[in-house]
């Protein structure tokens, strides 16, 4: 019976070693883009308006008739409700589906916004192009690459004029309760890649694949300081469910598993 029982185990482990070694290596990009291009993906962007928490923020700190960039504006969710606040807005995104099902949003709501189809990782403005810049719903979480992931946040730097404001959302990747499960997965199987496939790996560790979607999960501490060291002032940090109870920030934030941690960066 005891032999019978391990044999099992060894089995469903055995079927796990499979299942890893075999999935798909290839870039998470595309993975990112094969989601996001999916019609039905880009019908479920489509409900117009900010959050709730988001608009308290934007209104506490981006200054009425402002400029600013919409990073990964998806099907105009944000970029319409933002220039329907009276704002100069800009949307871009990657998905060129995407970018025009926000056209379309914005004459069906006959709203004047600029959108455009460019990558957040290579963006072509030129230096103090706008007063703020707004990267929403956890899109940052979804560039692949610890190298671009920080190009992102210098090109950002650049593009900012004095004093602007940089409005960042992303989830806490040391999140405490269903992420911390998370991690053991994402460090068993990183771990078993690196040293049994001989296949090409591309994920880096953090990166999770599920269901087709791309996510690197965000350590705030590693965020700020990054930020920070660019030239950034980390001006305000606070988790979406401290801001609609009118909580100030505290260090637990950061372990929030709250779907929006919200970083005001100042440059």
């Amino acid at each position: 019976m005891r032999c019978y029982k391990t044999e099992k185990v060894i089995i469903i482990l055995m079927n796990l070693y499979k299942r890893i070694i075999n999935r798909n290596p290839n870039d998470p990009l595309l993975f990112v883009k094969a989601h996001y291009s999916d019609p039905n993906i880009i019908k479920s962007y489509r409900t117009i308006g900010l959050l709730p928490s988001e608009e308290i923020i934007v209104d506490k700190f981006f200054r009425p008739g402002s400029t600013i960039l919409d990073i990964g504006c998806g099907a105009g969710r944000t970029t319409i409700a933002l220039a329907n606040k009276g704002y100069e807005v800009t949307g871009i995104d990657f998905i060129p589906q995407m970018i025009e099902a926000a056209k379309h949003q914005a004459k069906l709501h006959n709203v004047r916004a600029n959108f455009m189809v460019m990558d957040a990782v290579n963006m072509q403005f030129p230096p103090e192009s706008f007063q703020n810049v707004f990267f929403s719903f956890n899109g940052f979480e979804q560039i692949p690459g610890k190298l671009n992931r920080e190009k992102v946040l210098k090109d950002i730097f650049q593009i900012l004029r004095p004093g602007g404001c940089f409005i960042l959302t992303a989830r806490s990747g040391i999140a405490i309760g269903r992420r911390s499960i998370g991690w053991i997965w994402i460090t068993v199987h990183y771990v078993i890649r690196k040293i049994f496939s001989k296949r090409e790996y591309h994920l880096e560790f953090g990166d999770k694949i599920r269901e087709g979607e791309y996510h690197h999960y965000i350590n705030p501490f590693c965020l700020k300081k990054i930020a920070q060291t660019i030239g950034f002032m980390v001006f305000y940090f606070n988790s979406a469910k401290n801001i609609m109870l009118e909580r100030k920030a505290e260090f637990l934030a950061n372990f929030s598993s709250d779907r929006m941690l919200f970083y005001v960066l100042k440059k």
